[in-house]
């Protein structure tokens, strides 16, 4: 699991670049302390929350990866949209 793939949509998250002005010159300054999602359809920017703390995301990351292994005694398996169908699956209610 890395820190720079959303776990809500699994895209590949950026740092924001914000502009400013130093000595008198506008420059480009990038903004290392959180990530903005660049994915339209992924649930936090559709809530108008695309920018999130680094240190707010790695800790939903290690929760859901210890809850994962609470609930299904196996590791949680890495995030990729490969195995968001097996994720899916094992999630699912049971049929009656």
């Amino acid at each position: 699991m890395t820190s720079q793939t959303c776990v809500y949509c699994f895209s590949k998250l950026d740092h924001p670049i914000h502009k400013r002005m130093v000595k008198g010159k506008e420059t480009n300054v990038t903004s290392n302390g959180s990530f903005i999602r660049r994915n339209p359809k992924c649930v936090l920017v559709t809530k108008r929350q695309p920018v999130k703390s680094r240190d707010t995301l790695s800790a939903l990351a290690v929760g859901l990866s210890g809850l994962y292994i609470f609930y299904f005694t196996k590791h949680f398996p890495v995030l990729k949209s490969a195995s968001v169908n097996q994720i899916l699956n094992l999630t699912s209610p049971l049929p009656s």
